[in-house]
């Protein structure tokens, strides 16, 4: 994952937004290989929604699905290839939610 400068956006995202590129297909078929992703740590989060989210256990951020059951607990998904669900612990820290992507730059 590369963090890019300013690049335009289809959509209304906060002043903290940031993009990223895809540098790999590991996050294949929902990321592919070069596309681009805006992140708006600022977005309200669903469940559902694709996240980044900084690992407890690696210490880097990395992309995940969060998944909410009906009492309001969080999971996060894989999104790569094992489709496992995880709890969300205190140790995870959400940095924003994917608000768009793209190929066409």
């Amino acid at each position: 994952i590369e963090i890019l400068g300013k690049v335009p956006s289809h959509c209304s995202v906060g002043d903290k937004a940031f993009a990223l590129t895809i540098d790999s297909s590991i996050y294949s078929p929902a990321f592919k290989k070069g596309s681009i992703i805006g992140i708006d740590p600022d977005a309200k989060i669903n469940h559902g929604n694709y996240v980044i989210v900084l690992s407890r256990e690696t210490k880097k951020p990395v992309f995940k699905q969060m998944l909410m059951d009906e009492d309001g607990a969080i999971y996060f998904s894989n999104i790569t290839q094992d489709d496992k669900k995880v709890a969300k612990t205190d140790d995870d820290v959400i940095i924003g939610r994917v608000a768009f992507l793209s190929l066409d730059f």
